[in-house]
């Protein structure tokens, strides 16, 4: 039951994002099967998820899902639709440049308590096109 939960939100990561980097990918299956329990996987666009969902979710695993924009060379960014907390960093995103448009995927780690506890985040850049 517990590997068809692990199989099941890496499909969801890979439909999602349409395609993935197999060794992050695999580094992820690993942290999930040495979890002992993972009660349910909830995913949420950043707009519609609260401190409260993050600070209240137990066992859950929230999958956090933003799409944002690099606003200067620093590779500093904006989180469309976010309100007061739209800023984000992609200094680890290969390639990136001031413009690209990023869909990102953060796992939140389960049983932690913290709304900015991530335990993996994949970055995938959509748009090179816009300014």
């Amino acid at each position: 039951m517990r590997k068809n939960t692990i199989i099941a939100v890496i499909i969801a990561i890979i439909a999602t994002a349409g395609i993935c980097e197999a060794g992050s990918l695999y580094g992820f299956y690993k942290k999930l099967v040495k979890r002992e329990k993972i009660a349910t996987v909830r995913e949420y666009w950043t707009e519609d998820l609260t401190g409260k969902i993050l600070r209240t979710r137990g066992d859950d695993l929230i999958i956090e899902k933003c799409i944002g924009t690099v606003t200067n060379n620093k590779k500093d960014g904006h989180i469309f639709g976010a309100g007061e907390y739209d800023y984000i960093s992609y200094k680890h995103v290969k390639g990136a440049k001031k413009g690209d448009v990023i869909y990102t995927i953060m796992i939140h780690t389960p049983g932690g308590a913290d709304v900015d506890e991530i335990e993996s985040r994949f970055d995938f850049i959509i748009d090179r096109t816009a300014k």
